[in-house]
């Protein structure tokens, strides 16, 4: 069965595949995210890859603790849902506990109050390059190592088009063709085939003189 993805057109321009954060950068934050709204919000963005404006917009009666979901507003208002995992589902609700309506409160009201949390906290994890947008294609990228297809990651992303998630998708895709091209490159086969062949004319003389004799 043909892939759809290969009829979609990726967007023009400049675009370069953003680099997901490693794991190693993903377990320092978490280290430094000593308190339960700290480490609900990195969690969240891990497992959803919501827009910083999203994770803000969040309030409680967004949340079904009981489905494990997530109702998101994302661009133009349109609605989604999202499930997050057991991990963030459960330190959402851990901070929950705590809170009120309005979940984040503390300064992060605003985008730039949530890149200056982000900055602080990446700081102190010894993160060089901590940036909001890179959740999202975290959560693109681990999603399709886990077998996740290209249109259910749209939906999850919030996207209009499959051409926009496959920019995200970018760098593991980039990262998958580099890998087969190890695995199947012509030169490394041309020259194991000829090493093979070499190998075998000894033996092919050898299995005729014992034959002869």
């Amino acid at each position: 069965m043909e892939n759809p993805a290969l009829a979609v057109r990726a967007p023009r321009g400049t675009l370069k595949p953003i680099e997901p954060y490693t794991v190693t950068e993903l377990h320092a934050l978490l280290a430094t995210a000593r308190r339960p709204r700290d480490r609900a919000m990195l969690l969240l963005l891990v497992a959803t890859g919501l827009r910083a404006s999203e994770l803000l917009r969040l309030t409680a009666a967004d949340v079904d603790l009981e489905r494990g979901v997530l109702r998101v507003r994302g661009k133009g208002g349109k609605l989604r849902l999202v499930a997050p995992g057991e991990a963030a589902m459960a330190a959402l609700r851990d901070y929950l506990a705590r809170r009120s309506l309005n979940i984040w409160q503390e300064g992060l009201s605003t985008t730039s109050g949530l890149r200056h949390w982000l900055g602080r906290l990446g700081k102190r994890a010894g993160v060089t390059r901590p940036n909001l947008h890179r959740f999202r294609h975290t959560f693109a990228s681990a999603f399709l190592d886990a077998g996740g297809g290209e249109g259910e990651l749209q939906m999850l992303l919030g996207h209009a088009t499959l051409a926009m998630t496959l920019h995200y998708s970018a760098h593991r895709r980039t990262e998958r063709a580099l890998e087969q091209q190890r695995q199947m490159n012509p030169a490394d086969r041309l020259l194991q085939a000829t090493s093979l062949s070499a190998s075998l004319k000894p033996m092919r003389a050898r299995s005729g003189r014992s034959w002869d004799a």
